[in-house]
């Protein structure tokens, strides 16, 4: 995940460490919310939803201290449980930024941190993809739990 170890750490001014916060380790989807816009047929209406079915509690994210991981998105907004994403990849964290930089089959991909702590990750990015409901454009955030 990075070459120091993916962590966020806070000093005062006696040099004492206070709580290291690290994106990495298995994280598993609590609620997924999409903000954006749906386009079909030349129509465009905004989607924003939420969903903490059984379904999307399924996914998953593993970062890994190696600098791997690997993402199992799932969503059922057709009434059936899909695989929307499943994929290994590299990353690399910067805890200054915020962002998760993902790399995956020659393609690299930004993610933001929201906010991250010992038990709870959140991260939205950026989504431009087909659905049986027409073309999405705009943001996934996923609230995580470890």
């Amino acid at each position: 995940m990075m070459a120091g170890m993916l962590m966020t750490v806070s000093c005062r001014n006696d040099d004492k460490e206070e709580e290291v916060t690290s994106v990495i380790g298995n994280w598993k989807v609590q609620k997924m919310i999409t903000k954006g816009m749906i386009t079909y047929g030349g129509i465009s209406l905004p989607a924003n939803t939420s969903s903490d079915s059984d379904c999307v509690k399924q996914s998953k994210l593993d970062l890994n201290a190696d600098k791997t991981g690997h993402a199992l998105v799932k969503n059922d907004t057709t009434g059936t449980c899909e695989v929307l994403g499943d994929e290994s990849f590299t990353y690399v964290y910067d805890p200054e930024t915020k962002i998760i930089t993902v790399k995956s089959n020659g393609t690299s991909e930004d993610i933001k941190v929201i906010k991250v702590t010992n038990s709870e990750l959140i991260i939205e990015q950026p989504a431009d993809m087909q659905t049986p409901q027409g073309t999405f454009n705009g943001t996934i955030t996923l609230n995580m739990t470890k």
